[in-house]
């Protein structure tokens, strides 16, 4: 009798374990099925109004990564440089980045219905002009609402690969973004966006906090000021939107607006303005916003290159640099890049923000102070031979 009880126990608890196998491996069969079409983006981007979701502790340090304009205009119908942006990717998740925002322009929101009408350049990489300035008709592409979705699909498809499902993704909404008549709505319903004050913004500005970080983000302001009529109310809104999350953050944190419209454009000095500087008194305005709040950064992107600047106490980073054409005028300094933000847990020590590029080669890094010179360096220049003297970057 003992040796049967112990034989029947035996395969009883064998097929017990099985089910539970069984149950556990039809789970994970169904959790990947699900999150084969769903995009991966932070907590933060779907909360109304006020909300400061908190990813790691007061006194840790946190690491937030920051790139954009990722979009391609070669012939890939992906419209997005899917080589450097599965490199810069895989390189964030390698340094253990907490967060990432991605300041707009995902893909090329158009898709090549002709070739064409002027002869393109030898070099892939080159663009002369800005998006505002050229006659994508005259490029062959056009907008097509269910090829900007496969576009946004094919973006989210290298975000899983290659970052994870782990790391909190917060998007905003750049030019690209607003290619078509709906096209905005395309992007906020597939990232999950909801309507977020201030309502004009189209549910695509929101804050979030990580550790001793606050965050306000906002979508590119020119697709929604086209109106003229209303323009100028849907500015004061916005202001005054930011600069009330701003002072209700908490004095103890560090204060940071991320954005895709640079306020001052690296070509400003020569009359030609990419930016909020297109409106000199909202620019105003809104820098002004910052430095009243003690703002101690505001990253953008919008232009494809890597430039930094500082004015009455706040930083500006411009990183264009996620795989999009290079202008002309910059093919030989521009690279593809990313930003890294440490913000300390110590209170004696000071944010710091390393420029990565798609190699992992440290280019740039810079401590996050209130009191600097006016300082701009415009793009980080390249090694004039192979990468002597350039370190790589081990984020540690």
């Amino acid at each position: 009798m003992p040796m049967k009880s112990s034989v029947s126990f035996f395969f009883i608890a064998l097929l017990f374990l099985m089910t539970i196998w069984h149950s556990l491996h039809c789970f994970a069969a169904e959790a990947s099925t699900t999150q084969k079409n769903t995009p991966i983006i932070g907590k933060a981007a779907f909360s109304i109004e006020n909300h400061n979701e908190v990813y790691s502790a007061p006194n840790a340090d946190s690491k937030v990564a920051f790139l954009g304009d990722s979009w391609d205009d070669a012939n890939d119908p992906s419209g997005i440089n899917d080589v450097i942006l599965e490199r810069l990717f895989t390189i964030i998740k390698g340094v253990h980045a907490q967060m990432v925002f991605f300041t707009g322009d995902l893909a090329l929101g158009l898709e090549r219905v002709h070739a064409p009408k002027e002869k393109s350049t030898t070099k892939r990489f080159l663009y002369e002009y800005d998006i505002n300035e050229t006659n994508w008709a005259e490029q062959g592409l056009a907008y097509r609402s269910e090829s900007y979705s496969k576009q946004l699909q094919a973006f989210a498809d290298i975000q899983r690969r290659n970052l994870g499902s782990g790391i909190p993704f917060f998007p905003l909404s750049g030019e690209h973004e607003s290619m078509g008549a709906d096209s905005l709505d395309i992007f906020r319903a597939y990232f999950g966006l909801t309507t977020i004050k201030p309502q004009n913004m189209q549910g695509l500005a929101y804050t979030v906090s990580i550790g001793r970080a606050f965050f306000v983000v906002l979508s590119a302001f020119e697709p929604f000021l086209k109106d003229k009529s209303s323009s100028e109310l849907l500015k004061k809104n916005i202001l005054m939107w930011m600069d009330e999350q701003l002072k209700t953050a908490g004095q103890s944190r560090y204060l940071f607006v991320v954005g895709h419209e640079p306020a001052f454009s690296t070509t400003e000095t020569f009359g030609k303005f990419r930016g909020l500087d297109k409106d000199p008194h909202f620019r105003d305005a809104f820098w002004n916003i910052l430095v009243k709040n003690h703002v101690l950064a505001y990253f953008c992107s919008h232009e494809n290159l890597y430039d930094r600047s500082y004015r009455n106490g706040v930083w500006q980073f411009i990183s264009g640099g996620a795989g999009a054409p290079f202008r002309l005028q910059e093919f030989d300094r521009a690279f593809y890049h990313f930003l890294l933000l440490t913000v300390p847990g110590d209170k004696n020590k000071k944010p710091e923000v390393n420029v990565v590029d798609s190699q992992g080669i440290l280019r740039d890094t810079i401590k996050l102070t209130e009191s600097f010179e006016l300082y701009q360096k415009r793009i980080a220049e390249k090694p004039e031979s192979g990468r002597d003297g350039l370190t790589t970057f081990s984020g540690i």
